[in-house]
C-alpha cells in the first residue's frame, strides 16, 4: 500500500514539475516577445523622432539661407578649406582660407541712418574680434592660437581651465593691424529686402607657418584613435589636411545645403553615420557632435578602419592605401566600379592584386569617375608622403 502511495506521489511531482516548466517556458517566451516588441517600438520611435528632428533642422537651415540672401543678395558657401561664418544678426561675415592663411571680413549696414560709415566700421571690427576669439571645442583654446601676433593666456572658469587671447593684445592687434586697412565702398547696393546698404571689408593674414601649427594640435588625438582603430596616423593627418586644413569648425555647403562637417569632413548621413553606428550609437551624428575634434577624429578613423576591412585582402599596403583614399572621397562602390565595372569588392581586389602600386595609382588617376576624386587621390598621397616619417608627425 505504501509503495503504491509513494509511486502516485512521485508521478504527481513529475507531472507538476513538467507543467510548471512548460508554464515557466511559456512565460519566458512571452516575456522575450514582449521585450523584443518593446525594443522594436523604441527603435521605430527613435527613427521617427530622428526624422522629425532632421526635418526641423533642414527647415531651419532653409530659413537661415533665405534670411542671409535678403540682406546680402547671395549666400556664400563654406567649402572644405574656406570657412564662411555669418554673424547672428547677419550684418557681417568672415571668410577664412585655411589653406592660404588669408582672413577676410565683410560688414553691411543701412545707408539711411546717421553716420553709416562709422556704423559699418564698428560692425566690422566687432566681427574681427569675435572671429579672433573663436574657441575650439574640447581643446579649449583659440582657433587661431599661435597663428596671430597675439599672446595666449590661461583662464580658469567654474567648469574647466582654458586658454584665451590676452584681451589687450587683441585690441592692440585690431587697432594697429586691422583698422587702418578697412575699405568702405562708396556705392550703395539694394538688398532683396528693398533696403539700401553700404559695405566695408578688411583683410589680414595668419602667420606663415599657420598650417603646421594647427596640425600639431591634433596629433595626440590622431595617435590615440589611429592606434585604437588600427589605421595609419600619417594617412589620417593627410586626409585632415586635405579635407579641412585642420579647421574643426567648418561645414562644407553646396548650393546653400550643408554636406560634410569637421576636421575629417564627415557626412552625417553616409560615412559619418556608418562609423557612428559601428561605435554603438543610433541615428546620425549631429553637426555640433562632428565639430568636436575628438568626436570627429574618432569617427573618421573608425570609418577608415571600415574601409581597411573592405580592402583587407589587397596584397600590398601601398595599394590598399590608394583604394582607401579614393573610397574615403567617393565611396567604395565607385572605387569597385572603377576597377571591375561592378560593386563587388572581391572582384575589384582580384584586379588590384595583379597590378603594382604605380600601375594602380595611374589607373585610378585616369579612370575614377569624378575629377574631384582623381585630384583628391593625388593631393592626399602627396600629403601622406609628407607625414609618413615619424619626425614629421
Amino acid at each position: 500500500m505504501m509503495k503504491l502511495v509513494f509511486c502516485n506521489l512521485l508521478l504527481f511531482l513529475v507531472i507538476f514539475s513538467n507543467l510548471y516548466a512548460q508554464d515557466t517556458l511559456k512565460n519566458q517566451i512571452n516575456w522575450n516577445d514582449y521585450l523584443n516588441q518593446e525594443w522594436e517600438n523604441y527603435l521605430k520611435n527613435l527613427d521617427s523622432n530622428w526624422i522629425e528632428f532632421n526635418r526641423q533642422q533642414e527647415e531651419e537651415w532653409r530659413r537661415y539661407v533665405k534670411n542671409v540672401k535678403q540682406k546680402w543678395n547671395e549666400f556664400e558657401d563654406s567649402w572644405h578649406k574656406k570657412w564662411v561664418k555669418y554673424s547672428e544678426n547677419l550684418n557681417s561675415k568672415s571668410i577664412v582660407n585655411f589653406e592660404e592663411g588669408i582672413v577676410k571680413i565683410e560688414a553691411i549696414t543701412e545707408k539711411n541712418q546717421e553716420n553709416p560709415e562709422t556704423k559699418v566700421k564698428e560692425i566690422l571690427l566687432d566681427k574681427v574680434k569675435s572671429l579672433i576669439n573663436t574657441q575650439i571645442p574640447t581643446i579649449k583654446e583659440p582657433l587661431f592660437a599661435d597663428q596671430l601676433p597675439i599672446k595666449v593666456v590661461p583662464k580658469d572658469t567654474e567648469k574647466h581651465k582654458e586658454k584665451v587671447f590676452e584681451p589687450e593684445d587683441v585690441d592692440k592687434f585690431v587697432k594697429e593691424k586691422v583698422a587702418p586697412e578697412i575699405k568702405i565702398t562708396t556705392e550703395t547696393f539694394r538688398s532683396k529686402d528693398g533696403i539700401e546698404r553700404i559695405k566695408a571689408e578688411v583683410k589680414f593674414e595668419l602667420n606663415e607657418n599657420h598650417l603646421p601649427i594647427r596640425a600639431k594640435k591634433y596629433l595626440p588625438l590622431v595617435y590615440k584613435y589611429s592606434e585604437k582603430h588600427s589605421v595609419d596616423p600619417a594617412l589620417v593627418m593627410a586626409i585632415i589636411e586635405n579635407e579641412s586644413a585642420f579647421n574643426p569648425l567648418v561645414t562644407s555647403e553646396r548650393n546653400g545645403k550643408p554636406i560634410a562637417t569637421g576636421l575629417m569632413q564627415l557626412v552625417p548621413w553616409s560615412g559619418g553615420k556608418e562609423a557612428y553606428n559601428a561605435l554603438g550609437y543610433n541615428g546620425e551624428p549631429t553637426r555640433e557632435f562632428l565639430k568636436n575634434p575628438e568626436n570627429n577624429i574618432r569617427l573618421g578613423t573608425k570609418y577608415l578602419s571600415i574601409l581597411n576591412d573592405i580592402y583587407d585582402k589587397v596584397n600590398n599596403e601601398d595599394k590598399k592605401r590608394l583604394l582607401m583614399i579614393s573610397a574615403y572621397n567617393t565611396g567604395p562602390s565607385n572605387v569597385n566600379k572603377t576597377l571591375c565595372n561592378c560593386h563587388k569588392s572581391y572582384l575589384a581586389i582580384e584586379k588590384v592584386n595583379d597590378m603594382d602600386s604605380t600601375k594602380l595609382y595611374n589607373y585610378m588617376r585616369q579612370n575614377l569617375p569624378f575629377n574631384e576624386t582623381r585630384k583628391y587621390l593625388k593631393s592626399v598621397e602627396r600629403s601622406y608622403n609628407k607625414y609618413k616619417s615619424p619626425e614629421d608627425l
